[in-house]
């Protein structure tokens, strides 16, 4: 990986005309980026995330033999790690600088999927299926139409966190469930401020 990331960075400074100029889109230093092309320093996740960013490439765009198209093809390694409060403004910024780690996500997803780590037990549901557990890592996918019963993370008014619920749609009505049978006002109608950031499509238990 560390070759072909290297191949590609130099794609990538001949396409914007030279270290300065990638520099300047990408926010990673010419200098830094000479270490990365001589091998004196390993290109990470973190930040081949933010140049492919930076630069207006796929996520594993560097990690990819054979450039735009087969980036674009082929389904993404790995996805940023962010907390919930930044979830709130995931959709909008996309900022791969605010992630936490960078995770493999084990099944095929949109460009713009991230992973967020379970807080609380307000879905989870023992000896059930679906269940999310305080500490499980859930991949969501803000490209993916959420339908009734789907897992979703959703930002309510107010809040100073994004918040965990299955979407119930009823007649039309929208209606977010806690799938703890114990949970306080499990089911509450979701306002129409209130707005889906992402279906969750899959859960990592984390042991």
């Amino acid at each position: 990986m560390g070759s072909t990331r290297t191949a590609q960075l130099r794609r990538l400074i001949t396409e914007f005309g030279g270290q300065t100029a990638l520099s300047a889109k990408v926010g990673v230093s010419p200098a830094q980026l000479g270490q990365y092309l001589g091998g004196y320093r390993n290109l990470g996740e973190k930040v081949a995330r933010k140049i492919e960013h930076g630069a207006g490439k796929p996520v594993g765009w560097l990690d990819t033999p054979g450039g735009d198209a087969a980036a674009s093809a082929a389904v993404t390694r790995c996805v940023p790690l962010i907390s919930w409060a930044f979830a709130k403004n995931w959709c909008d910024t996309s900022d791969p600088g605010t992630a936490e780690d960078w995770l493999a996500c084990p099944v095929k997803h949109g460009p713009r999927t991230y992973a967020l780590r379970v807080k609380g037990d307000a879905m989870s549901s023992p000896g059930n299926k679906p269940s999310f557990d305080d500490g499980d890592l859930i991949f969501v996918d803000p490209d993916r139409q959420a339908m009734h019963r789907s897992p979703v993370v959703v930002c309510l008014p107010g809040a100073h966190e994004a918040a965990f619920r299955r979407l119930l749609v009823d007649g039309g009505i929208q209606m977010l469930e806690a799938i703890n049978l114990a949970w306080p006002n499990r089911i509450s109608q979701m306002g129409s401020d209130a707005e889906i950031c992402g279906v969750v499509i899959a859960r990592v238990e984390v042991v």
